[in-house]
């Protein structure tokens, strides 16, 4: 538990997301069939590394987990879905584990937000699990970590495919769920690596050329063919099935259920949202919802897999009149944390420090080189404080 008076001479905040974490079985799958997770052997004992040297750190004050921790979505369809227990107790997961039960007895806060792969994930379960974690909101509710002029949440609720679903009685879990299911069964099957979001980006791109017709009926849909499943049944959580049918007469029509102004952001961009490099790494979503409406500062998200830096203005260096740069300073800064599984070529993180002498609060993307065993800084601007 973090002691107050140790807190003030403790500076910076590591935020991470996207880490993926599954059970055993999607390691170790039996003859003819093949492993699909999304992160393996080295990049987790990598992160567990990178967890104790936050905890040895005496300036880091706070490690954010800004969702997708742990992954009980990516399971075959075929395969009854993981409970936090299984993937909690897998070996291939103990570095982590380990790193995380750490916290408790130390003086750096732990704070866990919510994504969509681990929205079912049971919240006592997670507390009982990692003792001293601090939980911000729960899987229907999308959590935000809001100190002062900083706001931080995973992302996914500006998604069409990955937002809680709210329009439907009787489930949360979203159309992305179904299509995450049927990634893991054709990989699980072929051996094609799940860890890109290819297949779907292809799905809708398709889709928005008929934009007439229901948009997420034509992805799953679509995406099914890929594959040549016929109807797919789905194991639910809770054991029940549902078909794919099922699933399109539940979600089908999401992009015109969205509507105008869901979460802040209008139905086309939400589909953009969720497609990675590809789409707009929700952009609309800061500037709309925390820039202009909450009036923050700094935000950092997760959820697209896709490492960013934006700065507000886009260019923050100003040169004086004998041609020397400044400092980056700007009015406001997006960072997206990225990702640590195996297909994303870094390991990356967002860092928050501030500097009450110099009045900046720095923010930086940075990575792991595996090859040097170096953390390096991909780019780094400030906001003022007062």
């Amino acid at each position: 538990m973090a002691n107050g008076s140790k807190q003030a001479t403790r500076t910076k905040r590591y935020f991470i997301s996207d880490i993926h974490l599954t059970d055993e079985a999607s390691h170790k799958q039996p003859r003819g069939r093949h492993a699909y997770a999304w992160i393996t052997g080295d990049r987790i004992k990598l992160l567990g590394k990178f967890l104790d040297d936050l905890l040895k750190d005496s300036t880091t004050r706070d490690v954010v987990i800004l969702g997708d921790l742990f992954d009980n979505w990516l399971c075959p369809a075929s395969g009854k879905p993981s409970v936090l227990e299984d993937i909690v107790n897998a070996k291939t997961n103990e570095p982590v584990i380990k790193a995380l039960r750490a916290f408790e007895k130390s003086d750096v806060n732990l704070f866990y937000v919510y994504g969509n792969h681990d929205m079912t994930m049971d919240k006592n379960e997670l507390l009982d699990s990692i003792k001293g974690i601090k939980i911000i909101g729960d899987g229907r509710q999308a959590g935000v970590f809001r100190p002062g002029l900083l706001a931080a949440e995973h992302g996914h609720k500006y998604g069409l495919f990955n937002a809680p679903d709210t329009k439907h009685v009787g489930s949360y879990l979203p159309s992305g769920y179904a299509i995450t299911r049927m990634v893991a069964e054709n990989s699980a099957k072929t051996g094609k690596s799940t860890g890109s979001f290819d297949d779907m980006i292809s799905a809708v791109k398709d889709a928005l050329e008929h934009i007439e017709e229901p948009l997420v009926e034509q992805v799953l849909e679509g995406l099914a063919r890929v594959y040549g499943f016929d109807n797919p049944d789905f194991i639910m959580p809770q054991g029940d099935k549902k078909s794919l049918d099922d699933m399109v007469k539940l979600h089908g029509d999401d992009y015109k259920v969205w509507g105008k102004d869901t979460n802040g952001v209008k139905a086309l961009t939400a589909v953009l949202d969720d497609m990675g490099s590809w789409g707009g790494n929700l952009g609309q979503a800061v500037e709309d919802v925390y820039f202009k409406r909450e009036g923050a500062k700094i935000v950092v998200f997760g959820h697209t897999h896709v490492p960013a830096l934006r700065t507000f203005p886009e260019n923050p260096y100003h040169i004086d009149d004998s041609g020397n740069r400044s400092d980056p300073e700007c009015e406001a800064i997006y960072a997206n944390s990225g990702s640590w599984v195996d297909s994303c070529k870094k390991a990356t993180w967002v860092e928050t420090e501030k500097d009450p002498v110099a009045k900046k609060h720095w923010v930086r993307l940075r990575w792991y080189d595996e090859k040097e065993n170096k953390k390096k800084t991909l780019k780094e601007s400030f906001v003022p404080t007062s």
